[in-house]
């Protein structure tokens, strides 16, 4: 029984494919020491009111800069308008995972003017 001999094509592919398992084992472990222990933190910052046909948009951006993934994250918002007082929304968000961030648009009344100030707070998150 004779063993088939490689030819130069073959272990060009094994070499290149070996170092890049190696590669990835490499960045996979240096992300799993280099993670710390963080709680999730989030950042929410507001945009400029876009004028919509029917509603008014408010641009917000979710920005979780914690070292752990933040669930079941609940938001309030109170937007306080210029002609009719404030209006109360709720958001939730199932999954933000560390460093990284999510967009949404609240939908306000077109009728109560413009957007004098946004103030928000958590409800509650849970990390994992």
């Amino acid at each position: 029984m004779t063993i088939p001999t490689k030819n130069l094509l073959e272990w060009a592919v094994f070499g290149l494919s070996t170092i890049l398992i190696l590669a990835v084992i490499a960045v996979l472990g240096m992300e799993v020491f280099a993670t710390g222990d963080a709680p999730p933190q989030l950042r929410v910052e507001t945009g400029t009111s876009i004028p919509g046909e029917q509603e008014l948009l408010l641009p917000v951006s979710i920005t979780n800069i914690g070292d752990r993934v933040a669930e079941q994250v609940q938001l309030s918002f109170t937007v306080v308008r210029a002609n009719s007082g404030q209006e109360e929304f709720t958001l939730t968000i199932d999954l933000l995972p560390r460093m990284m961030s999510q967009e949404y648009l609240l939908q306000l009344h077109p009728d109560g003017g413009t957007v004098e100030r946004v103030e928000w707070r958590i409800g509650g998150v849970q990390s994992s």
